[in-house]
């Protein structure tokens, strides 16, 4: 009979505690905090409980690898530096073996530092209770057990491997932007507490496309190239160090490469060292004593923003930790045309700011219009629509789902300025479809009534056929405004984008700024970050209305490091919106200002303070410089308004950060410009 189950078993005073823990680094964005020291396991009743400390608040993730979706498996860090994670007995997958006069439970625990994604930061523990048993009987005699043995062993640490991709060598740098033929290094080594024990080998190499695709095998099971123009035999400069030089390749039509390998342990042979390091027609010897594999795997992506996996395993530390991220481009094809007839990539649309048009420059509110000027404050970048394609300057617009342009014929009395015959004219283009349905899209105090139809749209290099579009028969309120292109989670564009495989990734990224002489005013950048203008992101924060907008529950807004009110506050961001449309108690603001408010416009030289406003425990602050629109008469237009019920985080917040759109999890991010 098992005492494990036994209702008189009382584990804690007759168990003895042994806690392994090991951790495993993934090289990614670096995350200004960190764990201090080791967990502490406590190894209960009916369940393990590891307690941890972090360098600063917490406010990432732990869970049980391969639990990660479910809800009893993982807890989100509330904002304190410590915080402790329990699993239960029946719960989470706890691997429970018997050993010697004991019961083990084991399982892997992540600890992740960003909300979805793992970085190098974060750590991977291998977590193992022992519970020792005593002899015991049910008889009525008295039996006498032996003495409980003592066992003291020590463990060698096993090396802990990694498998590179550089540049040009084996001192280079890790590789971030490639193209296919440059020259790469790939490295493997494990660094080791006691050297001199262990030989690697690494073989059985193969390559993938990562979507499902048979694999290539390049170096065999004795670690011998098999195809040479792709990667030849590796040199072993050392017991625990292999590398070759390469060049970058693609599969044809795939975007990625998936390259998998073997990495062997085995003892040293005192006398006659690692037997592998003979030429390779040698089959490497496998000791016997020791034969415990560490299976690398390194995501080697051509042309995408990327999802690199690196694999780690031993006899300690088991943990698969995979990174969504967005700034590993590994590479980006020199023959794009020939090699993805669907021009993937990362696409850019410069956005001017023209400064002769009129426009309602933030949404109404109920029946109050909140402002209307004799000058612009929108972005706009061209688009073509049709064949062959007609040009439009199109205002794109987070806060919207529909792409949409003004028909010939239709009504123009809200569009002073506007030459009619230049809208669009769906009679000259050959691929345009008429889907006989009108609707009409609400935008809150503004509307159109449109005919719904296809046709090709192109703006940078992308070319998309059959894109949903409203073909505009009346609009009111939209003074200036010819085409607008909504690219809210709901938009057409992006889900038709997205089924097509058009991008790297399913991201887009939008940041603006003050014009400039040639009215530049900003970049919308579509299938990656905007790393020209933007830092990388920290922290991404999922959505919580994915067919509406992009809309988040902020924890709390303040001014000037003062909390002014407490959430959950629903706010959008919204680059069709021209204002910021704050609560009530936030917009109080305007009766602290050294200058009165008059009509919205202040002189220009007033001290502004900041807008801080907290999201999943993460604060971001905008400088109300960013808010100020420069009016003819020399004064300011301050643009923040009382929202009531809507809080809208309009253009001065594009302004302030660039703003990072997931439309695969329907996340954002909030970073600085560069």
């Amino acid at each position: 009979m098992s005492y494990w189950s036994s209702v008189n078993f009382r584990l804690p005073s007759m168990s003895i505690l042994l806690a392994l823990l090991g951790a495993v680094i993934v090289d990614a964005i670096p995350i200004d905090n960190s764990l201090i020291g080791d967990p502490t396991i406590n190894c209960l009743s009916d369940s393990i409980t590891i307690d941890f400390k972090a360098a600063k608040p917490f406010g990432g993730r732990v869970f049980v690898k391969g639990y990660s979706k479910d809800t009893n498996c993982n807890i989100v860090g509330d904002g304190n530096d410590g915080f402790s994670f329990s699993i239960g007995f029946d719960t989470c997958g706890l691997r429970r073996t018997r050993e010697l006069n004991s019961i083990s439970l084991s399982t892997t625990v992540v600890v992740s530092f960003h909300p979805i994604f793992i970085t190098k930061v974060d750590r991977a523990y291998r977590v193992n209770c022992f519970y020792t048993e005593h002899k015991k009987t049910l008889q009525s005699q008295l039996d006498v057990a032996d003495l409980t043995t003592q066992y003291i062993t020590k463990q060698t640490v096993m090396p802990v491997c990694k498998y590179e991709i550089l540049q040009g060598g084996p001192t280079g740098s890790a590789v971030r932007y490639a193209r296919i033929g440059e020259p790469v290094y790939h490295k493997w080594s494990c660094d080791s507490e006691t050297p001199g024990i262990y030989c690697m080998t690494v073989h059985s190499c193969s390559v993938t496309d990562g979507q499902g695709g048979e694999p290539v095998y390049v170096l065999d099971k004795d670690g011998c190239e098999i195809d040479r123009f792709v990667l030849q035999n590796l040199e072993y400069p050392t017991d625990l160090t292999a590398g070759q030089s390469a060049h970058v390749f693609k599969f044809a039509d795939k975007p990625s490469l998936h390259f998998n390998c073997q990495i062997e342990l085995s003892i040293k042979d005192p006398k006659s060292g690692c037997k592998y390091l003979a030429p390779c027609n040698t089959a490497p010897k496998a000791y016997s004593a020791s034969n415990n594999d560490h299976v690398c795997h390194r995501s080697f992506l051509i042309h995408k923003n990327g999802i690199n996996i690196l694999k780690a395993s031993g006899l300690i530390t088991t943990s698969i930790l995979s990174m969504y991220l967005f700034t590993f481009i590994l590479a980006v094809l020199v023959l794009a045309t020939l090699a993805s007839p669907t021009n993937k990539g990362v696409h850019r649309i410069r956005l001017t700011k023209p400064i002769d048009h009129k426009r309602l420059y933030a949404k109404e509110v109920g029946d109050e219009t909140l402002y209307a000027g004799p000058f612009d404050m929108y972005y706009q970048g061209n688009i073509t629509i049709g064949t062959p394609p007609q040009t439009f300057l199109t205002d794109f617009d987070t806060g919207s789902g529909l792409l949409w342009v003004r028909g010939v014929g239709s009504n123009s009395s809200d569009c002073p300025g506007c030459d009619p015959s230049k809208f669009f004219d769906p009679k000259l283009s050959t691929t345009y479809t008429d889907l006989d349905e009108k609707l009409f899209y609400d935008y809150g105090g503004k509307d159109v009534v449109y005919e719904k139809s296809k046709d090709t749209v192109h703006f940078s290099d992308i070319n998309l056929p059959n894109v949903t579009l409203g073909l505009v028969t009346e609009a009111q309120n939209f003074e200036g405004i010819v085409s607008l292109f909504g690219i809210s989670p709901e938009s057409d564009f992006l889900n038709a984008a997205k089924k097509a495989g058009i991008f790297d990734a399913n991201v887009f990224s939008y940041h603006v700024s003050y014009v400039d002489k040639d009215q530049k005013a900003g970049d919308l950048v579509l299938g990656g970050l905007d790393t020209e203008h933007c830092e990388q992101p920290q922290r991404f924060h999922t959505i919580t209305k994915v067919k509406s907008c992009w809309q988040n529950n902020f924890d709390s807004m303040g001014v000037n490091g003062k909390v002014v009110t407490t959430g959950p506050i629903a706010a959008i961001t919204d680059s069709g919106t021209s204002f910021l449309l704050l609560p009530s108690k936030v917009i109080a603001i305007n009766k602290t200002l050294p200058n009165p408010v008059k009509n919205g416009n202040i002189p220009c030289s007033t001290k502004l303070p900041t807008l801080d406003v907290t999201l999943d425990g993460v604060t971001y602050s905008l400088n109300l410089k960013n808010a100020l629109a420069p009016m003819p008469d020399g004064t300011c237009l301050l643009e923040i308004a009382d929202g009531k019920s809507q809080v809208i985080l309009g253009d001065p917040w594009f302004r302030q950060f660039c703003v990072i759109h997931n439309f695969d999890d329907y996340s954002v991010a909030f970073t600085n410009p560069k």
